[in-house]
């Protein structure tokens, strides 16, 4: 079979090459495609590399895409671009973080899993979920939503505040960001995400996956429906092929949040090829943004 190399798209004589929305975060002009070095053509319109490597981290590269595509051909000449130096780009090993960072910071101090304790779940799931997603806390009682692969890598975690009644307030910061402002991380440092609970999967190897858009989520449903394992993608843009690429193989359900069911029905049809899923659209019947978790609590307390 004839070998091809890849690379992501470059400028030439100072002209700048363009950049499309990623398909992970959504921002615009962000995202830098992949192309064949021989045809000059893109690999896919979802492989390649998003700027934001802090906060979004997206990165699908033409060995990924060709793993999980193999019936798609090398040779693809649909869609050209114009000539361009290329540059062999070798792939960065995948970066963590010290487990030591997850284990210190163990706690049920967040006013999040304060809140946990006041749902009427059955006894002892608090600790089981808080066990299960090694929940941990700041000293000013944000809760740490720790990212493990299913490797047990620490890739990140997500740090959020969260009212005495379990509403988010502020915005999230990321336990990687402190962590390189604090030169604790070596220089070069890149994020890789994962899905958030993915770490679980080993240790459950027959059970149905039950995939949703926020940690919150994925915790609370984990109190009150243990017969699945709950992930999440960490926002509605974070369905990707990268995070996954570990489903491959298992049966998943997926819970997208009102509004965003047509968003991931799409997704999926292009990245789930390998994945036995369903997908959930009872909560296009509710306001924007409502997730399994607001239904559920609402319906165990109603």
């Amino acid at each position: 079979m004839k070998s091809y190399k890849f690379c992501l798209e470059r400028k030439r004589d100072g002209r700048p090459h363009p950049k499309y929305e990623c398909p992970s975060c959504g921002r615009k002009k962000c995202f830098t495609r992949y192309i064949n070095a021989e045809t000059l053509a893109y690999v896919d319109v979802t492989c390649g590399k998003c700027d934001h490597e802090q906060s979004c981290g997206y990165h699908y590269t033409p060995r990924d895409y060709y793993r999980e595509h193999p019936q798609s051909p090398t040779d693809r000449r649909s869609v050209y671009v114009r000539p361009h130096i290329v540059r062999n780009i070798a792939p960065a090993p995948l970066c963590a973080i010290d487990p030591d960072y997850v284990t210190r910071s163990l706690s049920d101090a967040s006013r999040f899993v304060q809140w946990l304790r006041s749902l009427p779940a059955e006894k002892d799931r608090c600790r089981c979920v808080m066990d299960d997603y090694r929940l941990g806390a700041t000293r000013d009682g944000a809760v740490i939503f720790w990212q493990i692969d299913v490797q047990q890598r620490v890739r990140t975690g997500k740090v959020m505040h969260y009212t005495p009644d379990g509403h988010r307030t502020g915005n999230p910061n990321w336990v990687h960001t402190l962590l390189q402002r604090q030169g604790e991380l070596a220089e070069g440092w890149t994020l890789t995400q994962c899905l958030f609970g993915v770490h679980l999967l080993p240790s459950r190897p027959e059970d149905t996956v039950a995939l949703v858009e926020s940690e919150k989520s994925a915790v609370v449903c984990a109190m009150f429906f243990p017969q699945f394992v709950w992930l999440a993608t960490g926002g509605c843009k974070g369905l990707t092929p990268e995070k996954l690429r570990p489903l491959t193989g298992r049966r998943v359900i997926v819970f997208p949040d009102s509004g965003c069911y047509d968003e991931w029905n799409e997704k999926l049809r292009l990245f789930g090829q390998n994945i036995k899923y369903s997908i959930v659209s009872a909560l296009e019947q509710y306001p924007p943004n409502t997730d399994i978790a607001d239904v559920a609590v609402g319906e165990v307390w109603n």
